[in-house]
């Protein structure tokens, strides 16, 4: 397991993975140079001329974070194997917001404002 924390560096929005630095131990270091487990590249069969299929790297900015020892685990929690979506299962939000203990006015006026 990796021990290194990776942070946002630049960009500060969405970028092409083949564009993207990251700040890694204190280091910039391109994303296509680290060590990373996992198939990232994709075969496209019958690939439309028109489409963009880069893979893109999305900023991930961490207000709260707990080790995995004390990650919370429960059963009937919504997951998704996307790096990004939407979270609307009131269960699972519910559950996250009271163990990060954000209150509830921060996390529905942050919800519309990204609205």
């Amino acid at each position: 397991m990796r021990s290194e924390f990776l942070t946002r560096s630049e960009p500060t929005q969405a970028a092409p993975a083949d564009e993207t630095t990251l700040e890694v131990d204190g280091q910039e270091v391109s994303f296509r140079s680290l060590d990373l487990v996992g198939p990232y590249t994709h075969e496209i069969n019958d690939p439309n001329p028109d489409e963009d299929y880069q893979e893109w790297i999305v900023p991930v900015v961490w207000e709260r974070t707990v080790d995995r020892e004390s990650a919370l685990r429960e059963a009937g929690l919504f997951a998704n194997q996307n790096s990004a979506c939407r979270l609307r299962d009131e269960h699972t939000l519910n559950r996250v917001t009271e163990f990060f203990g954000v209150a509830n006015r921060d996390r529905f006026a942050q919800t519309a404002d990204s609205q």
